[in-house]
């Protein structure tokens, strides 16, 4: 066992270079009983085909959900400060933003003028 990891056998659901740098096509079986070492912990595109390796593959999973995620990339946006995230009157409309012109019937009155005309 190299690296500190267990020799598992794994199938490949993607391309993958094997360890002596040789392109591997998808559907390539590695690790115990192959003619392709693999010593390093899988990837998320790896199916394990023995016990070990299923638990392998299924630790990775878990370990990269996280970066897997494309949700967790997205910028956090919160307050009224972020243009678009008040009201949607002319001066929080986003394409009322500086240098540009109102759009016609992006000029709603605030809801307070509306009461005091009553």
């Amino acid at each position: 066992m190299e690296n500190g990891s267990i020799m598992a056998k794994y199938k490949l659901l993607s391309q993958h270079y094997s360890e002596e740098d040789k392109l591997l096509e998808p559907g390539t079986e590695v690790g115990t009983g192959t003619p392709f070492k693999w010593t390093r912990p899988p990837t998320t595109e790896m199916v394990g085909l023995d016990k070990e390796g299923k638990a392998a593959v299924e630790k990775e999973k878990l370990r990269a959900g996280e970066m897997l995620d494309p949700l967790n990339y997205l910028p956090m946006t919160t307050g009224t400060s972020v243009p678009g995230a008040g009201p949607q009157g002319i001066e929080n409309n986003p394409s009322n933003m500086p240098g540009q012109a109102p759009r016609p019937g992006s000029q709603l009155p605030d809801i307070e003028d509306i009461e005091d005309e009553e």
